[in-house]
């Protein structure tokens, strides 16, 4: 496993090794490893322009204003939508790409503790959110990310320790 010092490290460099305006996607950004990256990625990088997706409003609103105070020089755009619902996703896709011709990053962390529910489609709950809206943003989101010019990504965490 990758030291905390070497993580540090590395993210320290961000902006001087890679170009200003990076577009990120970051996927169940709300709470936990996924507001904790997303954070460290605004930190760290020149002007990005970065979309998060997640089910709370307050939530959202709240990380605006602190990425705005990490670095001013960012753009933050919160997509409220509950990404267990895959008619969602591609809601949320179809208005991301709307906004950009290329994506760099696409981070995925959605999940949920909630065993033995359906969504209103009829999926197992925690079958979409950990594989399905996964997949389906991929999918939708990879002629984007084939456009980026450079760092071309897709990150997904589930279970972080036991993967």
């Amino acid at each position: 496993m990758v030291s905390l010092t070497e993580v540090q490290a590395s993210n320290a460099r961000i902006a001087s090794c890679l170009p200003p305006g990076l577009v990120a996607v970051f996927v169940g950004a709300t709470s936990g490893i996924g507001e904790t990256s997303l954070k460290q990625f605004a930190k760290h990088c020149s002007a990005p322009r970065i979309y998060f997706i997640g089910r709370s409003q307050e939530a959202g609103d709240r990380i605006a204003a602190e990425l705005k105070s990490l670095n001013a020089e960012g753009r933050y755009t919160f997509i409220k939508a509950d990404v267990s619902l895959i008619r969602v996703v591609d809601d949320v896709c179809r208005e991301i790409k709307s906004k950009e011709t290329a994506i760099n990053l696409l981070v995925m962390s959605q999940g949920t503790f909630v065993l033995g529910t359906e969504t209103t489609e009829g999926l197992h709950m925690a079958m979409s959110l950990s594989l399905y809206s996964r997949t389906r943003f991929t999918l939708n989101l990879l002629p984007h990310l084939r456009s980026a010019p450079r760092l071309r990504r897709v990150i997904t965490v589930l279970g972080a320790g036991y993967e």
